[in-house]
């Protein structure tokens, strides 16, 4: 089995440096060929001599760094893709550069590879909050789903797919580089996968860790976060079902999410001044309906949000 993973990384050196060393440490088969593509999405190659550095003293995997100026974050999935087929691969894999993959993630998805009968293998994300982050916040756990069960859509946080579905002589998909700067370009990647016949399924095992900044626990952060995921959403589903189509499926969860914060707001400010830990958690939940039902509003008006514009560098 030939696989290759595949990082794009932008102004995180420390971090990055830290998913690189997780990715050169990885434990895995002896029949599996094992190649690293590193593309950096800025305008100078200023990780180039760290990352060749390591692949000069690092005997597996072998590791190619791309520089790509165009700034975008499905310019450079695209970039990675072009580089990774060179390789002929049968698996191309995707981790973010602010992650750090379990030093058994590559053997685990080998195994799964070898025993789901899938296309694409989507794996789960484990978060680590800094001490600091706050009470109210409700924090998301990593997900456990029995490995195999059929998903509509993926990330590229932790996933990997059939070479075939980027080449030439398969289905040739491409990330929609119209989606430079909103995000949600590899949901619409992977809805479009499923859309032609590939199959994307879940692998339990295979788990790669993500340090989250306290600059995103804020409710701000969480609220813009709510908001864009909204708007990718449909904007993504108004691709594949037309407006009308969309706004019958999800108007009324987006209606229903806005109507829902607006209630809660006030009635969340009330509780906080008898129990101010509580009222604090209502106001979080109400305030990411309301983000969330106005983002889908937004995409129904065709505005999108374009956080990637600027760079979270933490």
């Amino acid at each position: 089995m030939r696989v290759v993973v595949t990082v794009c990384t932008r102004a995180r050196p420390e971090v990055f440096a830290a998913c690189l060393n997780s990715l050169v440490e990885q434990e895995f088969p002896p029949d599996v060929s094992f190649a690293l593509v590193v593309v950096e999405n800025d305008d100078h190659p200023n990780s180039r001599e760290m990352v060749e550095a390591l692949a000069k003293t690092c005997n597996s995997p072998t590791i190619t760094y791309a520089h790509e100026p165009q700034i975008g974050i499905p310019i450079a999935r695209n970039r990675a893709l072009d580089v990774a087929l060179a390789y002929d691969p049968d698996w191309i894999g995707f981790i973010d550069d602010d992650e750090v993959a379990d030093r058994n993630w590559l053997a685990s998805f080998v195994q799964t590879a070898r025993s789901v009968p899938c296309d694409v293998l989507q794996g789960p994300v484990e978060y680590r909050y800094p001490n600091s982050t706050p009470a109210w916040m409700s924090l998301p756990t990593r997900k456990h789903q029995p490995t195999g069960r059929i998903l509509r859509t993926a990330a590229t946080s932790n996933t990997f797919m059939r070479a075939y579905i980027a080449r030439a002589d398969g289905l040739g998909l491409r990330f929609n580089e119209a989606m430079r700067f909103t995000g949600g370009s590899d949901n619409e990647y992977f809805f479009r996968a499923a859309d032609c016949g590939a199959q994307i399924c879940w692998m339990n095992d295979a788990v790669v860790y993500e340090t989250v900044p306290e600059t995103r626990t804020t409710l701000q952060w969480q609220r813009d976060r709510s908001r864009r995921v909204a708007a990718n959403s449909v904007f993504i589903q108004r691709k594949r079902l037309g407006l009308f189509g969309t706004v019958a499926m999800y108007g009324p969860k987006y209606a229903g999410r806005i109507l829902s914060g607006a209630i809660l707001t006030p009635t969340a400010a009330l509780v906080s001044f008898v129990a101010m830990p509580a009222g604090n958690r209502l106001m979080y939940s109400a305030q990411r309906n309301l983000s969330s039902g106005l983002g889908g509003l937004e995409a129904f008006l065709d505005f999108h949000p374009e956080p990637y514009r600027t760079v979270d560098n933490k």
